[in-house]
């Protein structure tokens, strides 16, 4: 995606928007287009800081749009949406779309979901949460057992 490239690997986030803004208007249910654009704002919205009115305004353009993305191919934005709630503070919605990448299988439930969720920045948050600490250890039970099976019919 050329506007990703645009924002990512230049830096020119101006015409990176002035793209995916010319892909909505002409597909409107471009979800690659929606996530890739709510995911810019994630970003601008870090740069300057989350907790200021600016950046509050960029998370909630960000939610929208993968909201949007979400009613078009559910569950796909899921970690993302999770990713935003909890920036916003809202550990209810960042638990209820965290819940969600993990039933659609969006997150690797071994190993390599753990570490994301634990060193996923986004999630800062709400990692002393105790519903998230619940969460990382049924994880590694899940991967434990899942290990045991594979060993012991090996």
């Amino acid at each position: 995606n050329y506007g990703n490239f645009l924002d990512q690997a230049l830096g020119d986030v101006n015409r990176s928007s002035e793209l995916y803004e010319k892909v909505l208007s002409l597909n409107p249910d471009h979800v690659t287009a929606l996530n890739n654009y709510a995911a810019q704002f994630v970003e601008q919205a870090k740069t300057i800081d989350v907790s200021s009115v600016e950046g509050q305004r960029l998370l909630g353009k960000a939610k929208d749009l993968f909201e949007r993305a979400n009613k078009l191919s559910p569950g796909l934005p899921a970690f993302n949406l999770a990713c935003v709630a909890s920036l916003q503070g809202n550990g209810e919605k960042a638990q209820y779309w965290l819940n969600e990448s993990l039933e659609m299988g969006l997150i690797d439930p071994g190993d390599e979901g753990i570490q994301l969720l634990m060193e996923d920045s986004d999630l800062e948050n709400i990692r002393n949460e105790t519903w998230f600490q619940k969460t990382c250890d049924s994880m590694r039970s899940q991967n434990n057992y899942v290990q045991y099976k594979q060993e012991s019919s090996a």
